[in-house]
């Protein structure tokens, strides 16, 4: 067994620590249900590159980052096809320069179940709040939702539908961006609005000295993701934002 596999059997109720890479819990029928680990630097991490299937990994910062004395705790866990179900930054802290974390390379890695195609990478916790490459931290979408941010945009491109979306959902007059759903989430209508506008309130957390934590939960079928659920905790308030691209599955 390499360093580079997480080793799939072990005795029940265990630990075993492997250099360099991490410690691996068994549960009661000797199988791995919990890793502690560390973001990759110029490569990704390949623990968390092929994620095992009702997983939770902990992950810290990259070697990199804890020379430069940053810390970070961010908590993945998957699902029955080794897809991320949830994703979770506890005490949010924002990274900059080469403090952040390494941005996905098509060259290196790719999200669990990505289908090729019209599609593409969008990161669950993104780097400059620490986060690394690796598919853990990556979801797959259709490629219109991540790159017509506007309505005039996906126009432009011959997406009407998400241009509708745009019209419907967005609310840039609204301090939180988004329209409020009888749910209590703010619906946003596309994935860089998401991102953008889940990342500029984290941010007005932190500077207005909140204690920040985020849990963003994406639906995942057949390896496409079509909705994101965020939960913004700024110490004991919490915003709700969805992304729900409308389109058919």
């Amino acid at each position: 067994m390499t360093a580079d596999k997480i080793p799939e059997k072990g005795t029940p109720g265990s630990r075993i620590c492997r250099r360099g890479r991490g410690v691996v819990e068994y549960g009661t029928s000797g199988e791995p249900v919990k890793v502690w680990t560390r973001y990759g630097d110029a490569e990704p991490n390949p623990w968390l590159n092929v994620p095992l299937p009702n997983m939770t990994y902990e992950v810290g910062a990259s070697h990199a980052q804890r020379l430069k004395g940053l810390k970070l705790r961010h908590i993945f866990v998957t699902t029955f096809d080794g897809s991320t179900e949830r994703a979770e930054a506890v005490n949010l802290r924002r990274f900059r320069g080469s403090q952040k974390g390494a941005r996905w390379d098509k060259k290196k890695v790719a999200p669990t179940g990505f289908p090729g195609g019209d599609f593409d990478r969008g990161h669950l916790i993104a780097a400059e709040f620490g986060a690394g490459m690796e598919s853990i931290n990556l979801v797959s979408m259709p490629l219109v939702v991540n790159r017509s941010r506007t309505p005039a945009t996906a126009i432009s491109r011959g997406f009407a539908l998400i241009a509708e979306l745009g019209r419907r959902y967005r609310n840039d007059a609204y301090p939180l961006k988004g329209t409020l759903t009888f749910r209590g989430e703010f619906i946003l209508p596309n994935y860089r609005k998401f991102e953008q506008v889940v990342g500029k309130q984290a941010m007005r957390g932190l500077k207005t000295g909140y204690e920040v934590s985020l849990r963003v939960s994406p639906a995942t079928v057949n390896g496409i993701t079509n909705v994101l659920h965020a939960e913004l905790w700024l110490d004991d308030h919490l915003i709700r934002y969805v992304l729900d691209n409308d389109l058919e599955r």
